[in-house]
């Protein structure tokens, strides 16, 4: 396809935050996705999703964020990609995943790895966005999946206080934000 169109496709490994940090770091780095991270050259990082509800919270994540931010390190081409924000369940998920992945960054004098917000329409404050300043993270707001989800009503689609102060803290801050899907395919 890449050189027929000149459209170069890469993916994201999916680990789902149903599991804990513990099981989610202990398959990060077992020999099967190990190997197939390195072998693969279109896997160029992990996508971190599933449910905000009780007890998938990304706080809930540390152990594996952690793992992820020691990776980066060693490739630092490598992104992680948080979803965040997609309900209001999960208030302070996206502050406390960065601050654990720039905890151990600045533990141990890591570069910040690429980070990419999935959603990011709830919990984006002035903390968080600091937060995604100072790392150089992006937002993407995947619009069609959070109508699709009921988590944005298309009638009042822009009055929407939260996606409305996530477009403006972004964009005082200068942090890009890119339209996405987030769908098996295209809503």
């Amino acid at each position: 396809i890449e050189q027929e169109t000149g459209v170069k496709l890469r993916f994201l490994l999916l680990m789902h935050r149903s599991n804990t940090g513990k099981e989610n770091r202990d398959k990060f780095i077992s020999d099967e996705i190990q190997e197939l991270i390195q072998n693969a050259k279109y896997i160029k990082g992990v996508d971190l999703c599933g449910n905000e509800d009780d007890g998938h919270e990304l706080k809930n994540q540390t152990l594996f964020l952690e793992k992820l931010a020691d990776y980066t390190d060693i490739n630092p081409n490598f992104t992680i990609r948080l979803h965040s924000g997609e309900t209001k369940k999960d208030p302070t998920g996206l502050y406390d995943a960065l601050n654990s992945i720039k905890e151990r960054c600045d533990l141990l004098g890591y570069t910040y790895p690429k980070i990419r917000i999935g959603h990011a329409i709830h919990g984006i404050n002035p903390k968080s966005i600091d937060l995604m300043k100072e790392m150089g993270a992006t937002v993407e707001l995947n619009l069609a999946s959070n109508l699709r989800l009921l988590n944005l009503n298309l009638d009042q689609l822009l009055e929407d206080e939260d996606l409305k102060q996530t477009i403006i803290l972004c964009e005082k801050s200068k942090i890009p934000i890119f339209l996405g899907t987030d769908g098996y395919g295209i809503y």
